[in-house]
């Protein structure tokens, strides 16, 4: 089977010279193609950086099928977008059913997914992160079954024609002369800023934007940004957020992870002339996304220094730190004459660090304590003169219009507590993951490294002060090659406790008599920093090890750091040494851990179990049946979602279900054999179980 011969779209070229023009003709400083636009510093206008294109075609209908002699059917859809640099999709439908698996694979070994009945959402769209290159194949497997309920409906095709995920960024020096990469002490309210790129006409645009916290002390996850960037729930469905975007250690010769990403549904309550826009995401991010919720301050008289953090062009996270005093002003935009609200807007008279540019509409502004007080509208800063920047007032966009849909305060204060400042907190809590590094900023690193002679494998050491889960790596690879595996050891002189492969599915080389993938090595992007996220967490101890083969093409950043703990090996004919024994110039490669607490995992479960409150029968209940009878109590279940979670609390079925009584019937055949906690969410209340399911 041919990749690209099947049954697909192909999109005309584009004219990238003339759309640069027409950005190049909003740029009246002529300072960077990529950046601030004239018309951005005037009006209110976010960051372009794809062409959309409609389609709205029912892949069911129109892809490929391969039928195995399992039963297994394999859809295969292909997408050409001409000489785009980058490609994103959107599902305008999209409903999966329990055993159905979507990947994303494109043309240089990237992927995303796997997709599954999890991802359903009763927004019936989805979203996609972007992907290198201009051709994707969409691949559905499912069980041979078909079904009304299955859609699966494409209605956009973004095709980016600025390459702002690899290096020389376009004409960025000018920027990078004047940005800084790095957070110091704001490292955790940087964790609260995410990427969001969207789809709005015939173009997709990029805008930053801030996570934030609530007085009520839940976790929903409200996603703050520019008016003008999410102004409708048409837009905000085609949303993606990327978060923790940006360049480890602050170095700049490194591109961040773009691994970690949420959708964007629910608009809760947006204002045009305030220039504000509140989503609540579809899920809260997943612990190894290490996100953070920002707090805020309703002051009418702000501390400085002040703080914007922000992503300039969809480029990696940068920081910006102003020391004047923060005074009131009112935005005009020049291309209509018009104001927004009257006194609306903090001005940032100067930068004394770094500037704003397109693509950073949305970015909080942080005061002395580090609570949000504005969000970015525009302004007219630049590297050379970097002045005049303007944020929408946080206690006007708080409840000066009375409508919940217009104002936030309905969103971060539904209880009506009457905080004027709330800090800002990590929503997993003590449990929450962190990135362990053995390397500092400044550390001498080399993109030349090569293992010692005669080395089949190298592994970095990790210490901690207690046992923990491991929930995946960060590789940061000077060439386009990622390790083949990843191996994990608690002890070198002992087997590894998990081996992950690191691999691609290659839906051209699917074996058509068990109806599954093969697989491929998948392929990084060179000088870039990414997630390698595993199955499942891996339960590691206070030391531990995160090794790679030398065989495969990968090749590592490392360093010769003076930390102490900070050690790697090489395995030499069979015997672990220190890189510096085996004659290595460094003594650390760059690979960093994702860890949590050992207490994570199961004070959760344990808390899920204590409030199991639903009925399951049969239960146990076999895997060839499937079929279980859910009952929660006396009252009508009415709408619901039954979620079912395995131990390590992965979401791997989602499905959104309607009952005039208190009993569901749920099929979970898709389920492996094993224990599961399962739970039904209705209007009212939840209600928690355990499942077991067995052969």
């Amino acid at each position: 089977m041919s990749l690209y011969s099947v049954a697909g779209l192909r999109l005309p070229d584009l004219n990238i010279d003339s759309l640069q023009a027409e950005d190049d003709a909003r740029n009246s400083h002529k300072e960077a193609t990529m950046f601030r636009s004239s018309a951005e510093r005037a009006t209110l206008a976010p960051f372009r950086v794809a062409v959309s294109t409609e389609a709205e075609i029912s892949l069911l209908d129109y892809a490929e099928r391969t039928v195995a002699p399992s039963g297994k059917e394999i859809l295969t859809y292909d997408v050409d977008a001409g000489n785009a640099m980058n490609i994103s999709l959107y599902f305008s439908k999209f409903h999966l059913l329990p055993g159905d698996t979507l990947f994303i694979v494109g043309e240089d070994g990237a992927f995303l997914g796997p997709y599954t009945s999890a991802d359903n959402h009763e927004s019936g769209v989805l979203p996609t992160a972007v992907i290198d290159g201009a051709k994707a194949q969409v691949s559905l497997v499912t069980n041979g079954r078909s079904s009304s309920s299955r859609k699966l409906t494409l209605g956009r095709v973004n095709q980016g024609y600025k390459d702002f995920r690899r290096l020389p960024y376009q004409n960025s020096s000018t920027s990078d002369a004047c940005s800084d990469y790095g957070m110091g002490d704001l490292e955790a309210m940087s964790q609260a800023v995410g990427l969001v790129l969207y789809a709005s006409g015939s173009s997709a645009y990029s805008c930053s934007g801030v996570l934030m916290n609530n007085a009520a002390g839940h976790t929903r996850p409200y996603f703050l940004t520019a008016g003008h960037c999410l102004s409708s729930n048409e837009e905000a469905n085609t949303a993606v957020i990327y978060f923790n975007y940006a360049s480890p250690l602050g170095n700049s010769d490194i591109r961040g992870s773009m691994e970690t990403y949420s959708v964007v549904p629910y608009l809760r309550a947006v204002s045009s002339d305030l220039d504000f826009s509140l989503s609540e995401l579809s899920s809260m991010p997943e612990r190894d996304a290490r996100v953070y919720y920002a707090g805020w301050s309703l002051t009418t008289n702000p501390y400085v220094p002040a703080y914007a953090i922000h992503h300039p062009s969809g480029t990696v996270r940068r920081l910006a730190k102003t020391v004047n005093t923060l005074s009131t002003s009112t935005f005009k935009d020049s291309s209509t004459g018009s104001s927004l609200y009257p006194d609306g807007h903090w001005l940032v008279s100067r930068w004394k660090i770094g500037t704003t540019e397109g693509g950073s509409s949305g970015a909080p502004l942080f005061d002395y304590y580090h609570r949000v007080i504005g969000v970015l509208s525009g302004g007219s800063s630049t590297c050379a003169v970097p002045t005049n920047d303007l944020f929408v007032k946080l206690n006007l966009a708080w409840n000066t219009y009375s409508e919940s849909g217009k104002q936030l305060k309905a969103w971060l204060d539904p209880d009506n507590t009457s905080l004027t400042v709330l800090d800002g907190v990590n929503p997993y809590g003590a449990d929450s993951c962190r990135r362990m590094t053995n390397l500092t900023a400044e550390d001498a690193f080399t993109n030349t490294f090569s293992a010692p002679d005669g080395a089949s494998m190298v592994a970095q050491a990790f210490s901690s002060e207690s046992e923990g889960y491991l929930y995946g790596v960060y590789v940061v690879a000077s060439t386009n090659y990622l390790p083949n595996e990843i191996y994990i050891y608690n002890d070198l002189d002992a087997e590894p406790i998990y081996t992950h492969s690191v691999s691609t599915p290659n839906t051209a080389e699917w074996v058509v008599s068990s109806g599954y993938f093969k697989y491929a090595a998948k392929t990084g992007i060179r000088n870039s920093d990414t997630y390698i996220r595993f199955d499942n967490p891996v339960p590691v101890g206070s030391k531990f090890y995160v090794a790679y083969s030398t065989s495969g093409q990968f090749v590592p950043y490392a360093a010769q750091t003076a930390a102490p703990s900070a050690v790697a090996y090489a395995k030499v004919s069979d015997e672990w040494k220190t890189l510096t024994d085996a004659g290595s110039a460094q003594n650390v490669v760059w690979i960093d851990a994702v860890t949590s607490p050992n207490s994570s995992r199961v004070s959760t479960n344990e808390a899920m179990v204590k409030k199991a409150s639903l009925s399951i029968s049969p239960n146990p209940v076999s895997r060839k049946s499937g079929n279980v009878k859910l009952s929660a109590g006396e009252e009508p279940l009415g709408k619901c979602q039954i979620e079912v979670y395995d131990l390590n609390l992965r979401k791997l079925i989602s499905l959104h279900a309607y009952s005039e009584t208190s009993e569901i019937d749920v099929n979970v055949s898709s389920l492996q054999t094993g224990v599961y906690v399962l739970k039904v969410i209705s209007e009212n209340s939840a209600f928690v179980g355990k499942l077991v399911v067995a052969e």
